[in-house]
């Protein structure tokens, strides 16, 4: 067929966006708020979608998955909109919003967080599946697929950068870190290994906001839980989370940018690194362990801004 197109037609082909040739089902999932179950060998895992009426259906959507802290559920976020604001933001933004079920409360993300990290069950495999089931029904932008997390749930979306970026080009936590087993700098050198083992792994691409007065995953560590301390550099000879994502991406410590600064929010990044990736962080000045939104810093809003803007 292609040998008897014109060649502008068939340089005209070429210069499409690859997500036009992965041939975009017809969209399938209802608008508005549903649910869907995954099958897994715990049992059915739920999942509550939002597809805003506002999709473009002509076009391939971008996806954000945010997944819940320890002890909440879909069904109990932590914030008083009953989405976290994801259904507006999807509304508003144009993209499908999925908020998945943890096992008993808790997501294994490595260390943390049980039961799910007892069982040894596959949450990897399982937001794998979760987009898989989102694109056999809808056209999806696969290089917008993003996930995003709050305490147990934002471990989670690192530790799908670590080895799920073949899927999720970007990610953004509020009060997470890498946790693999046995936690600490480790589980660092283990994101590290499960990252340069990824097939078709994409430059990582992480915003993290964490409070400074965190007593869940406090800011300096936690030794006992296996925590490793969230900021630059190191702590009692111990590298930090962001340092293990700025060294996994090449970023030079002199090239760090300050982006903003509003009441007790600060941001501030490497916007260009070696590896092509970014990384952004919002230090939340005496901040405690929660989920923020404030007048000063909506995390979903800022969340989904910051991955529109990092994958254009």
């Amino acid at each position: 067929i292609a040998a008897a197109m014109r060649p502008a037609a068939v340089l005209a082909l070429l210069a499409l966006p690859a997500a036009v040739f992965c041939m975009c089902p017809k969209l399938s999932l209802p608008y508005g708020a549903s649910e869907f179950t995954i099958p897994r060998p715990e049992g059915n895992r739920r999942v509550k979608l939002y597809v805003p009426r506002s999709l473009n259906v002509s076009a391939p959507a971008p996806v954000i998955l945010f997944f819940h802290g320890w002890t909440e559920t879909c069904d109990s976020l932590p914030c008083s909109d009953k989405s976290c604001y994801w259904d507006s933001e999807a509304e508003a933004r144009g993209f499908i919003s999925a908020i998945p079920c943890g096992y008993g409360g808790s997501w294994n993300a490595g260390q943390c967080c049980s039961p799910a990290n007892a069982m040894k069950l596959d949450d990897t495999l399982l937001a794998r599946t979760i987009v898989q089931y989102i694109q056999n029904r809808s056209c999806v932008d696969r290089d917008r697929v993003f996930s995003t997390g709050f305490s147990n749930g934002a471990m989670l979306t690192e530790l799908l950068l670590c080895e799920a970026s073949d899927v999720f080009s970007a990610g953004a936590s509020a009060a997470g870190i890498v946790e693999y087993s046995p936690g600490e700098e480790k589980a660092l050198d283990k994101c590290n290994q499960k990252y340069n083992a990824t097939v078709g792994r994409r430059p990582t691409r992480l915003l993290t906001v964490h409070g400074t007065a965190d007593i869940v995953v406090p800011w300096e560590g936690d030794p006992v839980f296996g925590y490793v301390c969230v900021h630059e550099g190191n702590h009692n000879k111990q590298l930090c989370n962001m340092q293990g994502w700025l060294d996994r991406n090449g970023c030079n410590s002199n090239n760090k940018t300050h982006f903003f600064k509003k009441g007790d929010f600060e941001a501030y990044g490497w916007p260009e690194c070696a590896t092509g990736g970014t990384f952004e962080f919002v230090k939340w000045h005496n901040g405690p362990h929660a989920y923020p939104i404030k007048a000063d810093f909506n995390a979903t809003a800022y969340f989904t801004s910051w991955l529109f803007n990092v994958s254009k």
